[in-house]
C-alpha cells in the first residue's frame, strides 16, 4: 500500500477522520458561540461546549468556575435559541485534570 498524505486523508469525504474533523469544528464553533454570550471572566474558563442528546454540555476548567457557570443568567436560553442552539437543558461539567487519565 502506497503511503498517503495526511491532508488527503483528512480531506476525504465520508471517512472517519473527516467526520472527526467536522465534529471538532462544530465543537469549536459552539464553544466560541457560548463564550460570546458570557462575561469575559467566565468565558475565559469555558474549555468546550457541545450539544449531546438535547443537552448543552459546557466544560469548565475547574470546579470553582463550573459553580459560577451554573448560576448563569436564565435568559441565556433565549440567546442560545437565537443562535440556533436548541437544548432542553444546560449541563455544566468540570474537565478532568490532564494528569488523571482514568477520569
Amino acid at each position: 500500500m502506497k503511503p498517503r498524505k495526511l491532508s488527503n486523508i483528512l480531506a476525504g469525504k465520508g471517512g472517519d477522520l473527516a467526520k472527526l474533523l467536522h465534529r471538532a469544528e462544530e465543537i469549536a464553533g459552539l464553544t466560541d458561540a457560548v463564550r460570546g454570550l458570557l462575561p469575559a471572566n467566565l468565558a475565559a474558563h469555558v474549555v468546550a461546549a457541545s450539544v449531546h442528546e438535547e443537552r448543552l454540555v459546557i466544560l469548565a476548567d475547574s470546579s470553582v468556575w463550573a459553580a459560577r457557570l451554573r448560576y448563569l443568567d436564565p435568559g441565556i436560553d433565549k440567546q442560545l435559541e437565537a443562535l440556533g442552539i436548541n437544548a432542553e437543558r444546560i449541563e455544566i461539567r468540570v474537565r478532568a485534570p490532564a494528569d488523571d487519565p482514568g477520569r
